[in-house]
Order: C-alpha cells, then sequence, then structure tokens
C-alpha cells in the first residue's frame, strides 16, 4: 500500500483515532485531581528548576531566561513523551492487534496526538507569559502553524521506528531513558546554541529537535525569522524521517501479529 492509499485509510479511521486520543488521555489522567494541567505544570515546574540551578546558581546571564527555558521544555516534553509512549504502543495493544484489524500506524499516530493537545495547551501558557513579559510578538509568529508542523513530522517519523523497533527487541523500551537522556543534553534546551563550537554547529543544527527549540526562540524570544538555511534542512530531515520511519513500520507491520 502506498503513502497516499495509506492516509486515505487513516482518513477513513477518523473516529477510531479520535476515540484511541480520548482513551489515551482518561488513561493518562485517570484518578487524577488535576488531570490535564499536568501537561503545564510539568514544563512549568522543569522551568522553574532549571532556572533556579542556571540562573541564581550558576548565573547562566541569558536574558529572559524563564521564556528560553520554557520554549525548550515545550519542544522537549512534546518531543520525549511522544516517542516515549509510542514506543510501546504496538507491545501494550497486543491484543487488539491480535484480534481487530485497524491500520497499525494508529497506534503510534495517537500517541503523538495526544502529546500535540498537551503542547498546544501549553503554548497558550507561553504567550500569556509573554505579554507578562512585556515581550511583544511579531509578524513571524504567523510562522508557528509551520514550526508545530515540522515538529509533528518528525516526532511522529522518530516514534514509527522506536515502535516498530521494540516489537521484536523488548530491551529498546528500557533504553528508551537512557536514549532520551542523551538526546536531552544535545538538545539546547537549557544552554545557548552559541555555547556549541562554532567548526561543529551547523552540524549540531541537523539535529530538528535542536533546530526547533531554536526556531521557537527566534520567534518567540527574538521577534526573528528563523534561519531559512535550516528551517529548510530541518523541513527535508523530516520528511525523510517520517518516510523512512513509515517504511519500516508499514514492512514489519504485517509481523506483528506473531511478534506481540
Amino acid at each position: 500500500m502506498g503513502i497516499i492509499s495509506k492516509i486515505r485509510e487513516l482518513f477513513e479511521f477518523r473516529e477510531l483515532i479520535k476515540n484511541f486520543v480520548i482513551r489515551d488521555l482518561k488513561i493518562m489522567y485517570k484518578n487524577s485531581y488535576l488531570g490535564f494541567f499536568w501537561s503545564l505544570l510539568n514544563p512549568l515546574a522543569r522551568t522553574f528548576v532549571f532556572y533556579l540551578v542556571f540562573e541564581k546558581i550558576f548565573h547562566i546571564g541569558i536574558e529572559n531566561f524563564v521564556v528560553y527555558l520554557f520554549c525548550g521544555f515545550l519542544v522537549w516534553m512534546f518531543f520525549s513523551r511522544s516517542v516515549n509512549f509510542a514506543t510501546t504502543s504496538i507491545v501494550k495493544n497486543a491484543p487488539l492487534i491480535q484480534k481487530v484489524y485497524f491500520p497499525r500506524e494508529i497506534l503510534p499516530l495517537t500517541c503523538v496526538l495526544s502529546q500535540l493537545l498537551h503542547f498546544v495547551l501549553a503554548l497558550f501558557v507561553l504567550f500569556l507569559w509573554l505579554l507578562i513579559s512585556k515581550i511583544k510578538p511579531t509578524i513571524y509568529i504567523l510562522f508557528i502553524p509551520l514550526i508545530i508542523l515540522l515538529q509533528f513530522i518528525f516526532t511522529l517519523g522518530v516514534s514509527f521506528i522506536f515502535a516498530t523497533a521494540n516489537v521484536f527487541v523488548r530491551d529498546i523500551e528500557h533504553l528508551m531513558e537512557l536514549i532520551l537522556l542523551v538526546w536531552f543534553y544535545a538538545t539546547p534546551v537549557f544552554y545557548s546554541v552559541d555555547k556549541i563550537p562554532e567548526k561543529i554547529r551547523n552540524i549540531y543544527l541537523l539535529n530538528p529537535t535542536a533546530s526547533l527549540v531554536t526556531f521557537y526562540r527566534d520567534i518567540f524570544l527574538y521577534g526573528k525569522l528563523p534561519n531559512p538555511y535550516f528551517l529548510t534542512t530541518s523541513f527535508l530531515i523530516s520528511i525523510f524521517t517520517l518516510i523512512t520511519g513509515w517504511l519500516y513500520f508499514h514492512i514489519q507491520s504485517r509481523k506483528f501479529p506473531e511478534e506481540v
């Protein structure tokens, strides 16, 4: 089945996708008093802790450091939580996969969509903080939907890869904490890209999560257009990641019922 045919099939199953997203959110916040507000409290709490450590203790000296950190954590938490949940999405739904046919792509897709809802909600908090900090938005804020799309495409591609690999090598889900920890430090959440040696900076920014954090800061904090070169390369890498991830997932998905 080609990509266009698969997109049509997913569209036909849109009601199931919606139900799975709702199910995931209900499971995530079952017996929780604060529920959906945790999607705001988590990045806010991390931002506060890192602000205390790096600004008040180590005096990192980055202007508007709270907004700077919050931009980084929003991108990172969307990516890391999406990939983390997607990695086990096939294995955890083994009974469903063995009994009923539906596009298997729905399982990692719903993980990413669930986190996208959290991300969009947290963006409103960022807008509010910008107003409090008297940082005026510029015309470049119109690029935000494009950046979100770019972020979604890359994250979904990575999610397909790890979700597939974990079916055949269960060690993957146990390694995810280490993999994401390394990836976190390779993403400029709490430090400036300027700290990266100039010789390797262009290579470093080929990491889409690093570029995405930079794009959000450029738009929200500095009111400028993201670097067109890195915008283009990030888009190409994200598309490549999605196509590669989906092909790997699609080819291996026929083995899922026996392997899970």
